[in-house]
């Protein structure tokens, strides 16, 4: 579809140079006919469009219907002609000519998303920041319009929203949002050095904002960590606190109150970044290098330097104490059992092979007792082997036999599901 109108996909060609075209971005229309970008500035065709004359066409409505139907299209804000569909830039709810839309300073042409306005002109970025417009624009006192009543302009206006810090007003091009706040970007500073903050950088303790370096040099994460939570006071009921306030979660290690910015969770249980350490070096730890052992944290090296990790697996499950043994067997049981030794296997230790569970040791040729990777492995009549005993064993050949001359489909299926037997030696 172009200017309403369909077209076949391999007839959607230029006129000029018959090159066919994907789609209605790269084409352009004069009288009915259609061109490709390239080919309709070559000939000057956007030049004969802005010359033509519109002349309303009759209808039986009059001059009003001429009016409200027609009207040569819309005017181009910079040179006031009339402005076609296809050679139309919007930007701030205003048209312009692609030709017209240009930056007023270095007459660069411009993309909306890289255009900036000030005072009705139009900027590139480099051209907007270097006459540090975004400045002026953020120090322009904004006045109401004259309006029927005071209460039409305070309803309507109004200056958008105070900044946190000046009061002043905020608009949307210098704003900076942070902890449901609004600020300038010049009031968002640190309240210490007084450096220009970013939001992901940013930490706040008693209303005040700080850099993370400031922060940390204050102390603040700490003395945030005592601060003790008063709930409070609800007209309603004394259980209203409790069902909708309450301190937060208490950390598993230390008991205390664990805020948002400062809490770990491990094992589905909640910690301060400073509390998720080793129990026995006391080195902080982050999630992926701790190891949990009879609800005791370490750090992988003690949890290996003590051999946890092989005490972890010689530990028997006892089931827990149900009502009855139906339900014993549907909630406990001390999960999968090792197919070799019919033994509990914990997830870290599991190695799945032909739908079965087996230890990572016990995963082994059942000939020469070598450990396997599930590559390598081999598996018949309900016995695993390494490469080089299934075929010294001949069971390899159970499934290349050939069917017998004059055995049925059924004589030649029994022949190669039996298991050879392994040659004399």
């Amino acid at each position: 579809m172009f200017e309403t109108k369909p077209y076949h996909a391999e007839c959607f060609r230029c006129k000029t140079c018959n090159k066919k075209m994907d789609g209605g971005s790269q084409a352009a229309s004069y009288e009915g006919v259609i061109y490709c970008r390239t080919c309709f500035e070559r000939e000057g065709l956007h030049q004969k469009q802005r010359q033509v004359k519109w002349t309303p066409k009759a209808s039986p409505g009059g001059s009003a219907a001429a009016s409200r139907f027609g009207g040569g299209g819309t005017k181009c804000t910079v040179c006031a002609k009339t402005s076609y569909a296809g050679e139309t830039v919007q930007f701030e709810m205003k048209p312009y000519h692609a030709s017209c839309f240009k930056c007023t300073e270095c007459i660069k042409d411009l993309k909306a998303s890289e255009t900036g306005a000030f005072e009705g002109k139009l900027y590139c970025t480099r051209c907007f920041e270097k006459n540090n417009f975004h400045r002026k624009q953020a120090e322009v006192k904004w006045t109401k319009k004259d309006g029927e009543g005071a209460g039409r302009a305070s309803t309507f206006g109004g200056g958008g929203t105070p900044c946190t810090v000046c009061n002043t007003t905020v608009f949307s091009g210098e704003a900076v949002s942070y902890d449901m706040k609004t600020f300038h970007i010049k009031c968002f500073k640190c309240n210490e050095c007084q450096n220009e903050l970013k939001q992901s950088d940013t930490s706040k303790f008693e209303d005040k904002i700080f850099c993370s370096r400031c922060f940390a040099a204050g102390g603040y994460a700490r003395k945030q960590a005592s601060v003790k939570w008063t709930p409070k006071t609800a007209a309603a009921a004394s259980a209203a606190p409790s069902r909708f306030g309450g301190g937060g979660t208490p950390c598993t290690a230390c008991n205390l109150i664990v805020y948002s910015s400062e809490a770990v969770s491990y094992d589905m249980k909640i910690y301060h970044v400073k509390c998720l350490a080793c129990s026995e070096c006391k080195k902080e730890c982050k999630q992926s290098e701790v190891a949990k052992y009879e609800n005791v944290l370490y750090c992988q090296r003690c949890f290996e330097k003590n051999g946890l990790h092989l005490k972890q697996a010689q530990v028997k499950f006892a089931p827990k104490a149900s009502s009855s043994s139906a339900a014993a067997s549907r909630f406990g049981g001390g999960g999968a059992k090792c197919t070799v030794c019919a033994k509990t296997v914990y997830p870290a230790e599991t190695v799945q092979y032909e739908g079965k569970p087996y230890h990572s040791k016990c995963f082994a040729c059942s000939a020469c007792n070598k450990e396997l990777a599930i590559s390598a492995a081999e598996y018949n009549a309900g016995a695993i082997y390494c490469k080089k005993c299934f075929v010294e064993r001949g069971l390899h050949m159970a499934r290349i036999t050939p069917t017998r001359a004059g055995a049925g489909a059924g004589a030649s299926a029994e022949v190669a599901a039996a298991p050879a037997e392994a040659p004399s030696s």
